[in-house]
């Protein structure tokens, strides 16, 4: 990520998943001028959801490749950022 540009990209949405007891995770996608996906995983259904609620409707800094602006990513401490140092992301 040395040296690419970044933009603010809205969070279109977080959708929780669960597979058993004790698997859950966040898929959050966003987008706007550029555009991704990102998993997170956690062992708790209200953990992943206190996630998705903290980050919906939320802006993001994302980072992309100059040279194929198509490929793009956001920071864990960007994120931590957006979701206001949630104990989860420490």
């Amino acid at each position: 990520m040395e040296g690419w540009p970044s933009t603010q990209a809205n969070i279109q949405w977080c959708k929780v998943h669960q597979e058993g007891m004790r698997n859950h995770w966040v898929e959050v996608t966003y987008g706007e001028y550029r555009s991704g996906t990102y998993i997170r995983r956690f062992t708790r259904e209200a953990q992943a959801d206190n996630f998705a609620s903290l980050l919906r409707g939320k802006q993001l800094q994302v980072h992309y490749k100059p040279d194929d602006p198509a490929d793009s990513v956001f920071l864990e401490r960007d994120l931590e950022m957006v979701a206001a140092l949630v104990p989860e992301l420490r």
